[in-house]
């Protein structure tokens, strides 16, 4: 269900920077629209294929093996339902059912289902740290994790800590998206009202892209627009590149990010950028 619009009113006419990777921002853009906000469409990572496909197809080759596959972005869903898909060209092996399979949060876990598979297991909260501290294992349980290979090692370090084995393979790699350059243009240009962001590689490849411009931290935040993140780590990431979070969403979704945005302009007299 769409949030309410007279909730959204105040972002009518706000420009709104949404930095989700192309294939994943429709359902932001959609609802900020309906809004009545101007969401700009600017990816802040572009995901590539990993160097080599031996470790993951290896791995799913070898499904039978795990308890649990771990899943915390839907890159990584379609990374290896498309590998499964090649090694069942090939006369290989893998079945996506031989093990149980988890995901970060509702996203991901709509992005598991609409594969045709079953998630068991999602956590109280969508980040890779709740996913490591509630995922019911046993000592000695073996874990496969696909992932983007710039993830982050403190939910493994977690599982491993618990007793699980866990092999981390890499499914994607993630790159700064050109498109970040005509943002960085509107922003000098004052021509930005709010800008969201759902992960920490999103941030780095914003912020890298701000200091190749010569822009400086400090004048984001003395000069610049609202920034709204997709929940806490993301939001850490944000704090760590000197920014401030403005809003946050508390379910760590779209509807969260759009929902938060709307109260912090309802509550702020922010006037629009010209």
């Amino acid at each position: 269900m769409e949030p309410a619009a007279a909730s959204l009113q105040p972002l009518v006419g706000r420009r709104i920077v949404v930095t989700r990777p192309a294939a994943q921002a429709s359902r932001l853009i959609d609802q900020l629209r309906a809004g009545g906000a101007r969401p700009i469409a600017c990816p802040a990572i572009a995901t590539i294929e990993p160097e080599s496909w031996d470790p993951l197809d290896a791995a799913l080759r070898a499904l039978g093996r795990y308890r649990w596959v771990l899943y915390t972005s839907a890159n990584a869903v379609e990374s290896v339902a498309s590998r499964l898909a090649v090694l069942h060209q090939r006369g290989g092996s893998g079945d996506a059912g031989a093990a149980s399979i988890a995901a970060v949060g509702r996203a991901t876990r709509d992005a598991v289902t609409a594969q045709g598979w079953r998630c068991e297991f999602v956590p109280s909260r969508a980040d890779g740290d709740s996913l490591a501290r509630e995922l019911p294992v046993a000592i000695g349980d073996h874990v496969l994790w696909p992932r983007a290979d710039i993830a982050r090692s403190g939910p493994v370090e977690r599982l491993r800590a618990r007793g699980a084995v866990v092999d981390v393979v890499e499914a994607y790699r993630t790159v700064r998206d050109p498109a970040l350059s005509e943002v960085v243009c509107a922003l000098q240009g004052h021509q930005v009202d709010a800008l969201t962001f759902a992960s920490p590689s999103a941030v780095r490849n914003f912020m890298a892209a701000l200091r190749d411009a010569g822009v400086r931290p400090e004048w984001l935040t003395e000069q610049g627009p609202v920034v709204a993140s997709i929940g806490p780590v993301t939001s850490a990431a944000v704090r760590d590149v000197g920014l401030t979070v403005h809003a946050e969403s508390t379910s760590a979704d779209d509807d969260g990010v759009v929902h938060a945005l709307s109260r912090w302009f309802a509550e702020h007299a922010v006037p629009y950028w010209r």
